[in-house]
């Protein structure tokens, strides 16, 4: 899969996300900043997660033992879109190993409100859909797992 349907269905995802999970987003006083989308050989669709993804934050038991392997200064560790994106495919998958050869773009969510009152709209920003680099500790993450990082 090309780095430009990834990006397109991160940014689907990602807009469809905000708009269903509004209330909850809302309540939380944040909002996810990234979407990802990891496509791996083995299956033959994308999964999709967003930062913070307040819905759902369970990360697989493989996932959350490398992450805490990976030395980081962040505080936000782990709250990228991206273990939740490996999360989902080893649901579906069940064996770490099927994920080798796969490919993960995150993108920008950026939208032009960001009060998050209610009855505020979501509206996509200029940068919304604008793929960025994986931050140092997802990059270590996805290594580990035999995943590419595409980052243009």
């Amino acid at each position: 899969m090309d780095a430009a349907y990834l990006r397109q269905r991160a940014a689907d995802f990602g807009y469809r996300y905000l708009h269903r999970y509004r209330a909850l987003v809302q309540e939380h006083g944040h909002q996810p900043l990234t979407a990802s989308a990891l496509w791996v050989p083995a299956a033959p669709k994308a999964f999709l997660g967003v930062s913070w993804w307040l819905a759902e934050r369970t990360l697989n038991d493989a996932v959350s033992a490398a992450l805490g392997e990976i030395e980081f200064t962040l505080p936000f560790h782990g709250q990228c879109a991206e273990p939740v994106s490996i999360t989902k495919a080893l649901r579906e998958l069940g064996d770490t190993g099927k994920l080798a050869g796969g490919r993960c773009v995150a993108i920008r969510l950026d939208l032009t409100n960001t009060s998050l009152k209610p009855g505020d709209t979501f509206r996509p920003r200029g940068t919304f859909g604008h793929i960025k680099a994986a931050c140092e500790v997802c990059s270590k993450l996805l290594e580990g797992f035999g995943i590419e990082h595409i980052d243009r």
